[in-house]
């Protein structure tokens, strides 16, 4: 009965000895999932960060949309990973961190939003392309036209009339890339009140070279008045594309909240990984010393 009684006690011992280690294996086999998600999370954010970035600085409209595309399901990847890394267990300290960079991730989700559409309207690029293409090609059939009078009428006033004009067309012009490139509206309004004053410069002096002109010249005049009005109307497309001002908002989200919100993220992510891999080593020789 002794010996069997201690037969039994060995027995549950054994029992308990290979329950121990089993749950050891399968503790030590979460920790490595635990590990192995969490450098994929880290790689697609980063990816996902980059590809962001990149749809900022493109310069064409498709680039920037498939590159967000891109950004959104790398970020995608990102939460998915994160949701498998919620179904395992970890410690309170683990969980603390996940809520902590569930938290910024959220924030960063949130920016992202923002950001990419932005991106993808590249309104001040359109501004400046338009700027450079239609609105210069305007501004050279102005000065062509208008300068075709000094041919017609050899006399001081109208060759002061026809620089004035044409001066006045080419400082609106010049101040076409100012206005795209400024950050705020107070820098806006004040270049476009420059504007209103050369655009009442052109037409005062459009309208004095109308009242001296004898019929000779009146194709040229007709021809600079119609290149003048089609130049005012780029001008104005600028102007309401510049006041968008897509691609500055999303330079300033991506340099500013984003890159703050993603510094965060990493943090977190960084202190996640050292716990998980603690809790490796810590297991592994525990495991060892069960197996001796």
């Amino acid at each position: 009965m002794i010996l069997s009684g201690l037969g039994w006690t060995l027995v549950l011992l054994l029992a308990l000895l290979y329950g121990m280690k089993y749950h050891s294996v399968d503790v030590f086999g979460n920790s490595l999932k635990k590990d192995e998600i969490l450098s994929r999370m880290r790689i697609d954010m980063l990816r996902s960060i980059e590809l962001e970035k990149a749809a900022v600085m493109a310069i064409t409209d498709k680039e920037s949309e498939n590159f967000a595309k891109e950004s959104l399901k790398a970020a995608d990847a990102t939460e998915q990973d994160l949701h498998e890394l919620d179904a395992l267990t970890g410690s309170d300290d683990e969980k603390k961190l996940r809520g902590e960079f569930h938290n910024c991730w959220e924030e960063c989700r949130t920016i992202d939003k923002s950001l990419l559409d932005f991106a993808v309207q590249n309104t001040n690029l359109k501004a400046a392309r338009l700027s450079y293409t239609k609105g210069a090609d305007a501004a050279r059939r102005f000065e062509h036209a208008i300068s075709n009078l000094t041919g017609i009428f050899d006399d001081v006033r109208t060759s002061k009339l026809i620089y004035r004009a044409v001066t006045a067309l080419l400082k609106i012009h010049n101040l076409q890339a100012p206005h795209i490139n400024a950050s705020d509206d107070k820098q806006m309004d004040d270049i476009e009140a420059v504007m209103k004053t050369e655009e009442n410069q052109v037409k005062e002096s459009m309208k004095a070279l109308s009242d001296i002109e004898d019929g000779r010249g009146r194709a040229s005049i007709d021809e600079a008045e119609a290149a003048f009005a089609e130049f005012m109307k780029v001008n104005a497309e600028v102007i309401r594309l510049s006041r968008l001002n897509t691609n500055i908002k999303s330079a300033e989200l991506s340099l500013g909240r984003k890159r703050k919100a993603v510094a965060q993220c990493e943090e977190i992510l960084t202190s996640m990984q050292e716990a998980a891999r603690n809790e490796t080593g810590l297991l592994s020789k525990g495991m060892r010393g069960h197996f001796r």
